[in-house]
């Protein structure tokens, strides 16, 4: 398991410890019983090989909810608005997060135990973008939603590899996260595209799932309980909303301290 750290007094001492100490955003309580009562039907499930239809105005079926599949696979989508925040407050967040724990803990200090790039050199490099500086890396996790703190490892890949248009994406205004290797299984990734007023996020998760070979495939015969993606469906809420919070104040404060 990796270090669950305890927030220290050096900590105490960081520009951005403030936002540890502030109240997280409320969640609506109606949203969440909406959304654990959210089981999609497979129909409604946007499968790996179709993930251009994000790039369709509009919205697709399931915008919101989880779903276990025939072959015993999971599926969680989520949509959300997230006031005042910019696509590339999204790519400097994903770079930036992970250079430090008590950054991740900022995001839902509840939840969040730890998280440490395996790449800072990558992550600080002033020669890429921030878009850059994320792919190819990977990321050491220990999140405490659910029945028990579990350690995941996230690997950053090119939205292209995942099977993303290569022209739709150059021409697209908003960003996109996009999580996957061969030894992964779980395929995941954030769609974020600008609205008024703000960005429209849509996560999207498939649990069971690998990229092999360039292409995502069913990774293993595990029939998944429901309870994991609508344990993540509702983690994902509190943590974007919170994020929605921290990002319009967080980003011109810290944007260069790598």
């Amino acid at each position: 398991m990796n270090p669950i750290l305890p927030i220290s007094e050096e900590d105490k001492k960081k520009s951005y410890y403030k936002y540890f100490v502030e109240k997280m955003a409320p969640v609506d309580p109606l949203v969440n019983e909406q959304a654990a009562a959210a089981r999609l039907t497979p129909e409604e499930v946007l499968m790996p090989d179709q993930v251009n239809r994000l790039f369709e105005p509009g919205h697709l079926p399931g915008e919101r909810g989880y779903c276990i599949l025939p072959d015993g696979s999971a599926y969680m989508a989520n949509r959300m608005f997230m006031p005042d925040v910019t696509p590339e407050m999204f790519d400097w967040w994903f770079t930036w997060h992970c250079l430090d724990p008590l950054r991740y803990k900022i995001w839902d200090p509840e939840d969040h135990l730890y998280a440490m790039t395996r790449n800072p050199e990558q992550a600080r490099d002033p020669k890429l973008s921030w878009r850059e500086r994320l792919w190819g890396t990977r990321h050491d996790i220990t999140e405490g939603f659910g029945a028990a703190p579990k350690d995941v490892v996230v690997p950053f890949i090119h939205p292209t590899e995942l099977g993303f248009d290569q022209e739709k994406y150059e021409a697209f205004p908003g960003t996109i996260i996009a999580m996957a290797a061969e030894d992964v299984r779980t395929v995941s990734l954030h769609f974020v595209r600008p609205v008024e007023g703000g960005v429209e996020l849509r996560s999207r998760f498939w649990f069971g799932w690998r990229l092999i070979g360039g292409k995502v495939v069913r990774g293993d015969d595990i029939t998944y309980p429901e309870g994991l993606p609508r344990s993540l469906l509702l983690h994902n809420i509190k943590e974007f909303t919170n994020l929605a919070r921290l990002l319009p104040r967080l980003f011109p404060e810290e944007r260069d301290n790598f």
